[in-house]
């Protein structure tokens, strides 16, 4: 991460040399943190931009204060760990909550910047676990949303403190559990009828807010990156990525060791994939032989348009600077 973070940090640098004092310390910390104390303040003030950056950035993120969600059981009220690995289908609201309490207590006991870029990840990569029922296709996973989020989160962490690049996150958050059944791209299938299975939510997502942006709208269907008809085809690539049948059973990501979605081939859209000039590139059309060069393909051609770099630059100016950019 040092050398993207130190490029943003340049003009900061050129303003203040030396130690960034108080002042600065303080604003930076509260800007890159959750984890805001008087002396981590003061042991910034001593360092210059640049090594406060690769403090907060680049040091090793400290081991989680609560290594799982504790959930008390019903019987003796007494705090468990291995709910998450258990099958069982009770109290599936207060284990979301568990979940989302072990990350917010993780969060502030964390001095580096880890779990805030894994917050900007996750209003990046929007999804939810609120409220969330999963069913249809064959299955009912509703009982295994607070596992899924537990994954998510779990997922946002190993990004961040790998220091993983935006483009990877994407792949990675297309195959995440929580992610599939959110925007019912679980749902997203060929049944054998043409287009009649295919849910374009997880692709007009993708687009819209995920990578690239709508832009200006120019004429009905037709906006400034993309078209309607570009939606559909990201939809025809997204198809057949979904969730097995229950999540203990879920493929295990090799790179990162999380449960993921699966490839189903065999519910896969294999008609053309011919996307509009909108994206100028050597991989349009997107047509490989398999599912996960498809995708991989598809994603290149997405982030290889200097529009989803803006995008991208605007959502970090907000997220961490300010909502207006001047």
């Amino acid at each position: 991460m040092t050398t993207n973070i130190n490029t943003l940090v340049t003009p900061l640098m050129t303003q203040q040399q030396g130690p960034l004092g108080t002042r600065l310390a303080a604003h930076l910390l509260r800007r890159c943190s959750f984890h805001f104390s008087k002396e981590r303040v003061d042991e910034l003030a001593l360092l210059d931009a640049n090594a406060a950056v690769d403090l907060l950035f680049d040091s090793a993120s400290p081991a989680p204060y609560m290594v799982r969600p504790l959930f008390n059981d019903d019987v003796n009220n007494t705090p468990i760990q291995d709910w998450i690995d258990d099958d069982t289908n009770t109290d599936e609201v207060r284990k979301r909550r568990a979940v989302c309490a072990w990350w917010l207590r993780n969060s502030i006991f964390d001095p580096t910047a880890h779990h805030k870029v894994a917050m900007f990840l996750h209003t990046t990569f929007s999804t939810s676990h609120d409220g969330l029922v999963i069913s249809g296709n064959g299955q009912s996973l509703t009982r295994d949303v607070s596992r899924f989020l537990y994954d998510h989160l779990r997922l946002l962490n190993w990004l961040t403190t790998n220091g993983i690049s935006l483009k990877k996150a994407a792949r990675k958050i297309t195959l995440d559990n929580l992610m599939l059944g959110y925007l019912n791209n679980r749902l997203n299938i060929n049944n054998g009828n043409g287009e009649t299975g295919l849910n374009e939510n997880y692709g007009r997502e993708f687009l819209e807010l995920f990578t690239i942006g709508r832009g200006a709208q120019i004429s009905p269907g037709i906006y400034e990156n993309y078209t309607e008809a570009d939606v559909t085809m990201a939809a025809r690539v997204f198809s057949g990525f979904s969730t097995e049948n229950r999540r203990n059973l879920s493929t295990l990501d090799p790179e990162t060791g999380i449960p993921a979605g699966t490839a189903f081939a065999n519910l896969h859209y294999n008609g053309p994939k011919a996307f509009s000039n909108k994206f100028v590139g050597a991989n349009n059309p997107v047509d490989e032989p398999n599912m996960d060069d498809e995708l991989d393909t598809f994603i290149e051609m997405v982030f290889d348009q200097p529009a989803t770099a803006l995008n991208y630059a605007n959502k970090i100016y907000r997220f961490f600077v300010a909502i207006e950019i001047d």
